[in-house]
């Protein structure tokens, strides 16, 4: 199995909601095995932004903080074989209500919704 890297600038797709101008970010893996890097997705460019859903597809590991600090993300949907979420993945999110993780996850890092 190739792991693939995952870059924002790459594979990340951003969906513009008309009713209440928040964004909805879904990311796309080229194969069951991508990995999305430590801080990939963290204090930067999408954690500035009103990002209230995120979908995961086709997606294997989340690094040490992926997502952290993405303080606006309500809602986060793993639609893939997502074997593990790394230390720190989605810290710091105080707006986080919804989780839905596949049943076959193998490992859930320290403080990964530590919020």
């Amino acid at each position: 199995m190739s792991n693939y890297p995952l870059t924002p600038q790459q594979n990340a797709k951003i969906i513009y909601d008309n009713k209440d101008f928040y964004l909805y970010l879904t990311i796309c893996g080229y194969s069951s095995g991508t990995k999305i890097p430590e801080n990939a997705f963290a204090c930067g460019l999408y954690s500035n932004h009103n990002i209230k859903t995120l979908t995961l597809n086709n997606i294997g590991y989340l690094q040490s903080s992926a997502f952290k600090d993405m303080k606006s993300l309500q809602k986060v949907t793993v639609n893939c074989d997502l074997k593990t979420i790394g230390e720190d993945a989605f810290a710091e999110m105080d707006r986080l209500r919804s989780v839905i993780l596949p049943a076959h996850l193998r490992k859930i890092g320290d403080r990964a919704f530590r919020g």
